[in-house]
């Protein structure tokens, strides 16, 4: 995903976020009227209804993930780290990925790692996405705390 524009505070807008997702909202929207203008007569429920679920639920993720890219993108710009015993812009280390499995399915995160003078590397924008930097979300374990509960 290339660089998107941001406001200097490093909130997204929502226009930009719009910007971001036109085109996958159009092949959604796309998709899932192909899905329904191919099940066949008197069966226009029951013979699409798992498709669109399938594809809206693939969507979600998709929403969800490129919203929590951009606002990554919008933190990392807003606020380059710098060494707190210096005042020293950290040097790149270059950008690593992160993955979490959520409510809206696995998302995968880019995000810049930092180099610290004396070595050690930083990713600032961990503790924003998650203080506990935990792989698997709170919504996750709750919906399978759910599952569990139903006998």
């Amino acid at each position: 995903m290339d660089r998107h524009p941001v406001e200097a505070t490093g909130l997204v807008s929502p226009e930009a976020f719009e910007q971001v997702m036109q085109q996958a909202t159009r092949q959604m929207l796309h998709d899932v009227i192909h899905a329904v203008n191919q099940a066949p007569d008197g069966q226009w429920i029951n013979g699409s209804e798992m498709q669109v679920r399938d594809l809206l639920g693939e969507y979600r993720r998709r929403v969800f993930e490129a919203a929590l890219q951009i606002k990554t993108e919008a933190a990392e710009g807003a606020f380059p780290p710098t060494d707190p015993s210096t005042g020293q812009r950290l040097k790149k280390k270059g950008t690593g990925d992160r993955s979490t499995l959520t409510a809206n399915g696995r998302v995968s995160l880019r995000r810049r790692r930092w180099q610290h003078r004396g070595g050690g590397a930083v990713v600032p924008v961990d503790p924003l996405l998650d203080r506990a930097e935990a792989t698997v979300s709170r919504g996750t374990r709750q919906l399978c705390c759910r599952l569990n509960g139903t006998k």
